[in-house]
């Protein structure tokens, strides 16, 4: 999730805590690949997410490992 967000223009930083800074307002992401593994707790919110976040304009590919395309059984 972490890796996705950065693709996205978040900003992480790494400590004793993780701290998350947004895209500084900006409103169209750039379009892109992203690969969340087997996180598909991470999946589901960040597909809403980016619906509301663009204007439809950007494309986005979210993946994740084969057994996440079984899922839910």
């Amino acid at each position: 999730m972490l890796t996705a967000l950065a693709q996205l223009g978040c900003h992480t930083l790494e400590g004793n805590s993780e701290q998350h800074h947004g895209n500084c307002g900006q409103t169209e992401l750039p379009s892109c690949k992203l690969f969340l593994g087997n996180a598909g707790t991470a999946m589901r919110p960040l597909t809403a997410a980016l619906a509301v976040l663009t204007s439809g304009a950007t494309s986005f590919e979210l993946s994740g490992i084969a057994r996440m395309a079984e899922r839910p059984r």
